[in-house]
């Protein structure tokens, strides 16, 4: 039986539009040991038949007969790969040609890396000709996980072994924010990086979570962001909340009082990771020390 070192796994609801584009953009793929594994959930267009119009033996599909939703989706994608590694993948965006060959050359050569993705290129109706370039130490990855997800989950590949001796899974209580969750849970068992180069192109259009359920996503965002902050011991109060959000978007404090109260924040944040250490503590006092507005 055919075990691939890879599974390219690939859920789609409706997606006809940009499918075949994605499609061929794996099919092209320079790394050939790989299985594309495509979760058809339910879908009532022409995805079936763009799918099937593929004659390549790397192809596997399975058949929703109803909508599940995403995570349930990528949670049986997960259950059903055969490979060593997860390579995720998303019906609308676009995997450049080395992307799955650098991906598993990175991973053969850092076993104690357990979650891979790398810088993406932007395109779509907006937003269109950016370059993500995210952060790529392990150490600073797990640090900025406190304000935000660090990896783009399109470009990501896993290591099943990860997933199977953890037990983690994408958790369906944290909707249009799974990713983000399960990237917090994976960083307390292995580490995390980016390859710093762009190997996706990450398609922004309307129909995306990020553009069709903002509120929702957002506030799932605060709960993980407030998970952490729980570890560190702490209760935040709504100021500091708003702090907090206003440095995971970057914002600089325009006003004097506002950045004192950003500084005072970051002081708690250090002062309780220097007791507990959820953080690696220098990592997280450099991390924060760039933060710092005063």
């Amino acid at each position: 039986m055919f075990k691939p070192l890879v599974t390219v796994l690939m859920p789609v609801y409706n997606g006809e539009r940009y499918l075949r584009e994605a499609m061929d953009s794996i099919i092209a793929q320079t790394f050939y040991d790989f299985e594309f594994l495509i979760i058809d959930d339910g879908s009532t267009d022409n995805t079936s038949d763009i799918i099937h119009s593929y004659r390549d033996g790397r192809i596997r599909v399975i058949k929703n007969d109803i909508n599940s939703g995403l995570v349930s989706a990528l949670n049986k994608g997960i259950e059903n790969a055969q490979g060593q590694y997860i390579a995720r993948m998303d019906s609308d965006d676009i995997s450049m040609p080395g992307r799955l060959f650098k991906q598993v050359l990175f991973m053969e050569g850092h076993p104690e890396i357990g979650v891979c993705g790398s810088w993406v290129n932007t395109i779509g109706e907006w937003y269109q000709g950016q370059l993500w370039e995210l952060s790529t130490e392990p150490e600073e990855i797990k640090c900025r996980l406190l304000f935000c997800t660090t990896l783009s989950h399109p470009s990501v590949m896993v290591r099943k072994k990860v997933l199977e001796t953890s037990g983690l899974r994408y958790d369906g209580a944290y909707k249009h924010a799974e990713d983000y969750k399960l990237w917090m849970e994976l960083a307390k068992v292995t580490l995390l990086a980016n390859i710093p180069e762009p190997l996706v192109q990450y398609r922004f259009n309307q129909n995306q979570v990020s553009s069709k359920y903002s509120h929702e996503q957002m506030a799932v965002i605060d709960r993980i962001r407030k998970e952490q902050l729980h570890a560190l011991g702490i209760e935040p109060t709504p100021e500091e909340i708003a702090i907090h959000d206003m440095l995971a978007g970057n914002k600089c404090p325009e006003k004097k009082e506002l950045a004192q109260l950003a500084d005072a924040w970051i002081c708690k944040l250090v002062q309780a990771n220097e007791l507990v250490g959820y953080y690696p503590k220098v990592a997280f006092n450099v991390f924060m020390n760039r933060l710092r507005t005063v």
